[in-house]
């Protein structure tokens, strides 16, 4: 699964929050008709990823940045959503500086995104020209380490 969005107010926009009620439903991907959370629901074995643009500059979403790391806002998604209902979270991929993206760097990130896309490894973290090699799981510390 894949869910491309646009950074809304640290979080997902509307309508696919909307759609992520609808769609992961009790009795569906969770509830007591299923197997407990965090372990071989109805989603087992599936692979989810965040594909998200953000208008602000990557440091604003580091260690030190003013808003805190990025997997830690998208913490809901990466591990209420896709832990939860047992799909096994890829690495964040994030396209920062979207309000006035240079086309050059627009074309550097549609080549690592679609370069990301065969699931073996890929390039995470800066669309600004700088990668570095990352796993293709992200790691949950609070249940699957």
């Amino acid at each position: 699964m894949i869910l491309q969005f646009p950074m809304w107010w640290f979080s997902v926009p509307a309508i696919l929050k909307g759609w992520i009620d609808r769609v992961f439903t009790n009795g569906f991907a969770h509830g007591p008709a299923v197997p407990p959370p965090y372990s071989e629901g109805a989603l087992a074995g599936r692979r989810a990823l965040v594909s998200v643009t953000i208008g602000a500059r990557e440091s604003a979403f580091s260690d030190r940045g003013i808003h805190g790391r990025l997997a830690a806002v998208l913490h809901p998604v990466q591990h209420g959503l896709f832990w939860f209902t047992s799909m096994t979270p890829l690495e964040l991929f994030a396209v920062y500086g979207t309000v006035d993206l240079p086309k050059e760097r627009f074309a550097a990130a549609k080549r690592e995104y679609g370069g990301g896309s065969t699931g073996s490894s890929r390039t995470s973290r800066s669309r600004s020209g700088r990668s570095s090699a990352a796993t293709t799981t992200a790691t949950c510390g609070c249940c699957r380490g």
